[in-house]
């Protein structure tokens, strides 16, 4: 797989600052399927929490490629091809706790709110269990887009 270090400087600043993301898959019958998603740099590697449940998460497993696409104001987009990692389990819990943490900016083993409610660790923990949640981790194949404008 490739590195999330091919992105450049400012292709890792637009993807901290843009406007919108979105992840396309291919469904069953051909077509690309764009849906948007929040994701973001984490422990150097384009990171997002999904569900088991999620069409896109049957779809990674059954053919891991897919293109996320980023916009910033009326011209400025990136898009980026990648593989797909799928971390669940046991694995896929604790990186999502380390993760919401990390989005929501508060220590590991503090409260995060989740959904309008306020949720210690232990409780947050068995929530993430319940919901099926995982991990989707992005490995760049190929980078492309319009940074700058005019």
């Amino acid at each position: 797989m490739a590195s999330n270090d091919m992105f450049s400087d400012q292709q890792r600043e637009f993807l901290a600052s843009r406007d919108s993301a979105a992840v396309i898959t291919v469904g069953a019958d051909g077509v690309p399927k764009p849906v948007r998603i929040t994701l973001g740099f984490f422990e150097g590697v384009l990171t997002s929490s999904g569900t088991e449940s999620r069409v896109r998460t049957k779809r990674f497993r059954q053919d891991p490629t897919c293109v996320l696409y980023f916009a910033r104001g009326r011209f400025q987009y990136l898009s980026v091809e990648s593989t797909v990692e799928i971390i669940d389990g046991a694995a896929g819990v604790e990186l999502n706790q380390r993760l919401i943490a990390d989005m929501q900016g508060v220590d590991e083993g503090d409260a995060v709110d989740w959904f309008g409610e306020t949720l210690e660790p232990d409780a947050f923990r068995q929530r993430l269990i319940d919901d099926g949640r995982l991990v989707y981790r992005f490995h760049p194949t190929k980078v492309h887009g319009i940074l700058r404008w005019g």
